[in-house]
């Protein structure tokens, strides 16, 4: 029984899946740090965790839940700037190594994702 249950949580790293976000927004022009303030905004609202500066990131059960946010996402991107969406297999996300001070670390510190058995 063990052996299937395993099997399932492993095919499931393959069909979770993480959107990273990247963006470089201008900020010079008042209206330009208005509609930086309003994606990042976005951003935070829909759940996504702060990994660097304008690097976020946010865990999805499934496929097409990540593709519905990422939708709305693309709706709502400023008409100046580049915003980049990476879309990882929770499995390919595990696998990101974190080096701050020259010191490995293994999970994020603002992660708030929570895993139940």
């Amino acid at each position: 029984m063990y052996g299937i249950f395993k099997m399932e949580l492993q095919n499931n790293r393959y069909k979770t899946m993480w959107i990273l976000a990247t963006f470089d927004l201008p900020t010079l022009e008042k209206l330009d740090r208005k509609r930086y303030s309003r994606f990042r905004s976005l951003l935070i609202k829909n759940g996504f965790m702060q990994l660097q500066f304008s690097v976020y990131a946010k865990f999805f059960p499934s496929f097409l839940q990540g593709m519905a946010t990422a939708k709305n996402l693309k709706s709502h991107v400023p008409p100046a700037g580049n915003v980049m969406l990476f879309y990882l297999t929770d499995k390919q996300f595990g696998l990101t190594e974190n080096i701050i001070n020259g010191k490995m670390e293994t999970e994020y510190k603002n992660n708030t994702q929570l895993e139940f058995f």
